[in-house]
């Protein structure tokens, strides 16, 4: 064992037989409660030492790796190389995540961000489990971080109001905007436009500086959920929330021009001229305001992303 509890695996071909395979690496990790992740890499690698120093090291990733059994695989060799071609491992690093069979439930091809590994890790041991291995976690462990787990899953398997109540319960041990945020896209699956916006409101309401908050101003604005009267008071207070805060409040500009609010989007790009005058691209922001930029590309892709949020959530 080596780095985090790493299971690292090499051998000579002729010495691979009595070397465990990955099948009976994910049967042993479900007798401890556990999933497998691999990572595929090779010796020459630049991009795979460049993980190692950077995502690998991060706090964050370490403490997700906790929870699962993590084998590191030379691709170009022994195991690793008969692994690698089982599994169509074409490039490297790549990362998979295992059933308890021994089978692919999640691929992660090149290096990322230390966020969106970290949800690889997470939404790879959810794809693995099945409803036993999920109860066995709960009942070994109910910190927030598993009933966060648990409460994916059960999303996954249709069980809305078993996800809501396990996020309940996480929220009450430790409030967590992130966690509230997610509970509050769970609550509006299958629900209304107005519910929906509603919540959104609500939550930029409490939360306008959060991580999330362009996301809910998205959706409060264009999901044709609020009134109109709403939707100026939701913004009136915004804007002058993150007027501090350069790209939050150009991009909520590109929202507000998507909303056919006009004058509001105008007074909250000549925010932006004013507070950073000597930055062209605040220029460019205020002159597509004034020009009624109908077209423009930022304006749309705040539209479509509300649209393809309206058929993930299957909302009406």
């Amino acid at each position: 064992m080596n780095r985090l509890g790493v299971v690292a695996i090499a051998c000579a071909v002729s010495a691979c037989a009595g070397a465990p395979t990955l099948r009976d690496n994910a049967a042993r990790a479900k007798t401890e409660g556990k999933t497998v992740i691999v990572e595929f890499y090779a010796d020459w690698c630049t991009v795979c030492k460049q993980f190692d120093r950077t995502v690998y090291r991060d706090a964050r990733v370490q403490a997700a790796l906790r929870d699962v059994r993590y084998v590191k695989l030379d691709a170009e060799r022994g195991r690793g190389r008969i692994e690698a071609k089982r599994l169509g491992v074409a490039g490297y690093p790549t990362f998979v995540a295992l059933d308890p069979s021994g089978e692919p439930v999640a691929v992660l091809r090149g290096i990322a961000s230390v966020d969106y590994f970290v949800k690889f890790v997470e939404w790879g041991q959810i794809k693995a489990w099945d409803e036993a291995m999920m109860t066995d976690r709960l009942a070994r462990d109910r910190s927030p971080a598993s009933l966060r787990l648990a409460g994916r899953w059960n999303v996954e398997a249709g069980r809305r109001d078993d996800a809501l109540a396990l996020y309940d319960e996480a929220l009450a041990a430790r409030p967590d905007t992130d966690l509230q945020w997610e509970r509050a896209q769970v609550a509006s699956t299958g629900g209304s436009r107005e519910a929906w916006a509603a919540a959104a409101a609500e939550y930029l309401a409490e939360n306008p500086r959060d991580a999330h908050s362009l996301d809910a101003l998205r959706i409060a604005l264009l999901s044709g959920g609020l009134d109109d009267a709403s939707m100026l008071a939701l913004v009136a207070a915004y804007v002058p929330a993150v007027s501090d805060h350069a790209a939050r409040l150009e991009h909520s500009v590109y929202i507000l021009m998507a909303a056919g609010m006009y004058p509001q989007a105008d007074e909250a790009a000549a925010r932006l001229v004013e507070r950073w005058p000597k930055l062209r691209q605040f220029r460019d922001t205020l002159a597509a305001v004034r020009e009624r930029d109908f077209g423009n590309e930022r304006v749309a892709a705040h539209r479509d992303w509300v649209a393809r949020r309206l058929d993930d959530l299957h909302i009406k």
